[in-house]
């Protein structure tokens, strides 16, 4: 379905050459760039949230590539950084992957993400990526969960809000 345009979407990867110490196989959050009819490349998220509903690291391994996404478009290539949730949210995190996404070559950032809604996180969100769209000065291109989600444990409500800004930081849409 991806031809004539180009589909980023999430989903879960697995290595069964990999095994965690139990001989499960190892198994990923991560996302994939469908274009014009073929897998043009996926990562492996690197930044597992474990904190209030959160528990990746129950269930997922960390990804160990950072490296941007080469896609053919038309006669011209792009390279696009494509983030995965948390490894947006990384102030605290030696691994700044938006800024190895740029050193890689990207020209353009993509994040999925599945933030929930918070009453104060809108302005948080935003100027997190905001920070990363001046400190790169790469354009972001930010899709977040929008509906309830039910983990098990809890019910999450995701309030969408996704949003596009230019290399220099400035909000230039909103869904």
């Amino acid at each position: 379905h991806s031809h004539g345009i180009t589909i980023v979407t999430g989903f879960v990867d697995s290595d069964p050459n990999k095994k965690n110490e139990d001989g499960s196989i190892r198994k990923f959050n991560s996302a994939l760039i469908l274009h014009d009819g073929d897998v043009v490349g996926s990562r492996n998220k690197t930044a597992l949230p474990n904190y209030r509903y959160f528990d990746d690291k129950r269930y997922f391994s960390e990804g160990d590539s950072i490296e941007a996404i080469r896609i053919k478009v038309g006669a011209k290539e792009e390279c696009i950084g494509l983030l995965v949730c948390e490894e947006i949210w990384d102030e605290n995190d030696a691994q700044k992957v938006a800024n190895q996404m740029k050193q890689d070559g990207a020209r353009l950032l993509i994040c999925i993400n599945a933030s929930p809604f918070d009453l104060d996180k809108g302005e948080e969100r935003q100027a997190v990526i905001a920070k990363h769209s001046r400190e790169t000065g790469l354009p972001i291109i930010y899709v977040n969960a929008c509906g309830i989600g039910d983990n098990g444990k809890n019910i999450i409500i995701f309030d969408g809000s996704s949003r596009v800004y230019d290399g220099c930081g400035r909000e230039i849409y909103q869904a």
